[in-house]
């Protein structure tokens, strides 16, 4: 007696011969089926499947597409092989586009080299109006831009603003404007309204998106960025670190070359340096050392909050804040020159930088004695 197993095998297979010469709703019907419970079994007829797809005949031929579409949800990697093939097949007939598309945005995520080589026929539906093609496209988008910023670095010009479709959509469009500025920030600078009003998102992933976005868009452009500090700054207090995070860093650049726009807001870049993360504390630190520059005095009035931060493990932190206390040493001496030993013990920091910054900071303030035990070169560097 044959076994079962090769029943079902030799069916299959005739179920299959029949989709070339006599395709019926009950043929598709049972491919359907059996990618759904046993996918396994048809992996290797997906290049049969494909060829039998006739878009003459609608019902059988959408029957196909579902099968492959199930066969690709269950492994992305068995359609891999042929995605080429599918997608010179079905991109000429409108009708199919949303299943392609979604097939694509499956593919994508473990494949993006495959995706990559249509992108042509990607971008181009950027143009529909069609929600489910806007969708599965903006996500095939988000996943290949991941891999491959350089080389759809332009498709950031046709990306629809991200304030308009669903909250999935959305998600996508900002994920993809992130991977693209992280190289080419220059590109997404258009979305830079949009991407502000995303910071206001109820979706996690999407502000945290906006906010990655904005950070590397400020890195070359703070001048545009910081026209909107006062919504950056209100980013501080979002309840996800990686939002906080992004958004210190937005400050930190922009303070650079306009710290005239946050040195009304200097309480709250100090409330920064009470995070757990020294990747934020650190940006904070630094922002407040670029604004004590040109605005000592209103930096001043937060002397006692950052003097603790002279004994933070981070190199970078106690760097910035000796540099800070050092600006504020030469308008306002009487707000740090109570802290002498404080600014003594840092001449025996481990890192010569920061001693040499104490050193200064003494200087400023009119006390040598202490500079007599650092060395020859130190002293004349100083």
């Amino acid at each position: 007696m044959e076994p079962k197993q090769n029943q079902e095998t030799r069916e299959l297979n005739k179920t299959i011969a029949r989709l070339k010469n006599k395709p019926s709703e009950t043929t598709t019907y049972t491919l359907i089926k059996t990618a759904r419970n046993q996918p396994e079994k048809l992996y290797k007829h997906i290049p049969s499947l494909i060829k039998t797809i006739d878009t003459d005949r609608w019902i059988t031929t959408n029957d196909i597409i579902t099968t492959l579409t199930i066969l690709t949800e269950k492994n992305p990697s068995q359609i891999k092989p042929h995605i080429d093939q599918l997608t010179n097949k079905l991109q000429k007939h409108p009708s199919t586009h949303p299943q392609l598309l979604y097939i694509h945005s499956l593919t994508s995520k473990e494949h993006p080299e495959k995706t990559l080589k249509h992108l042509n026929y990607i971008k181009k539906q950027l143009d529909k109006k069609d929600p489910e093609i806007q969708l599965h496209t903006t996500r095939t988008i988000a996943n290949i831009t991941e891999e491959y910023p350089d080389r759809t670095a332009e498709i950031a010009r046709k990306l629809p603003k991200p304030d308009n479709g669903n909250p999935e959509k959305q998600k996508n469009i900002t994920k993809a404007l992130r991977n693209i500025s992280k190289t080419h920030p220059e590109k997404t600078l258009k979305h830079l309204d949009s991407l502000m009003m995303q910071l206001e998102n109820k979706d996690d992933e999407t502000r945290i998106h906006a906010a990655h976005t904005i950070k590397n868009i400020s890195k070359q452009h703070p001048t545009e960025t910081a026209r909107h500090t006062q919504k950056i700054i209100e980013k501080l207090e979002d309840k996800r670190w990686r939002v906080k995070a992004n958004t210190t860093a937005t400050l930190k650049n922009i303070s650079k070359k306009h710290p005239e726009k946050l040195k009304n807001h200097i309480q709250q870049i100090t409330n920064m340096l009470d995070e757990e993360s020294w990747v934020i504390q650190s940006d904070a630190a630094h922002t407040i050392k670029n604004i004590s520059k040109q605005h000592p005095t209103e930096t001043a009035r937060h002397t006692q909050k950052i003097l603790p931060l002279l004994e933070n493990q981070s190199i970078s932190v106690r760097k910035h804040i000796i540099k800070t206390i050092k600006q504020i040493s030469k308008t306002n001496p009487e707000k740090t020159r109570p802290y002498k030993d404080r600014y003594i013990n840092l001449l025996n920091d481990p890192y010569n930088e920061i001693q040499l910054e104490a050193a200064r900071t003494l200087k400023t303030l009119g006390y040598t004695e202490p500079l007599e035990t650092l060395d020859e070169i130190d002293r004349k560097r100083i």
